[in-house]
């Protein structure tokens, strides 16, 4: 391998682990669903505004990601569905996917 194809695959491999490392972060149901990069970026900023809002007004859970990002979410979740619990953190039942 030429050291320049090799620079590039040491670089590719570093962004796939750190990827990987972000994912582990971030709670969804089922807990080993498979999500694309864009996902899991999307769904980190979504998570980063939820415990900023949970930090800025205790006491209150936030339902909403920043405008402009969306992930699948089920709009017929109900307090009798088994994925909804007010007491469970953000995303667990609103990004089941």
């Amino acid at each position: 391998l030429t050291r320049s194809l090799l620079s590039s695959r040491i670089r590719v491999e570093a962004f796939n682990l750190a990827f990987a490392e972000l994912r582990k972060l971030l709670p969804t149901l089922p807990p080993d669903k498979k999500l694309s990069k864009i996902e899991i970026l999307r769904l980190a900023i979504c998570y980063i505004s939820y415990l900023n809002h949970v930090l800025d007004v205790p006491g209150t859970l936030p339902h909403l990601c920043p405008r402009g990002f969306s992930l699948p979410v089920l709009p017929t979740e109900t307090p009798s569905t088994p994925f909804f619990d007010e007491n469970v953190p953000f995303p667990l039942f609103i990004y089941h996917f």
